[in-house]
């Protein structure tokens, strides 16, 4: 992958974390945010009023080391706010 030297630690929301300093990794990273970002709020639009919100449920992130075998692979799902309150 990359070599350590590429990231630096910082806080992130209080949480101490690693963050590229690479251009292209920070671009990759923020063009994918971005697309997440905008089909979780499609999500939201969708799910007012009861309906099925359809949309992604998560997100899963696979990092490769340049073969097509996964490296490190990472699952984010999130739930409904208003279903896990009741």
């Amino acid at each position: 992958m990359y070599p350590p030297a590429a990231f630096c630690r910082r806080r992130k929301y209080g949480v101490p974390c690693w963050m590229s300093e690479h251009p292209a990794v920070a671009e990759y990273v923020a063009r994918h945010c971005s697309s997440l970002r905008d089909a979780l709020l499609a999500r939201r639009r969708r799910g007012r009023g009861g309906a099925d919100r359809g949309g992604p449920e998560g997100a899963e992130v696979v990092l490769s080391s340049g073969t097509e075998e996964a490296a490190e692979r990472y699952v984010v799902e999130w739930g409904d706010a208003e279903e896990s309150a009741r």
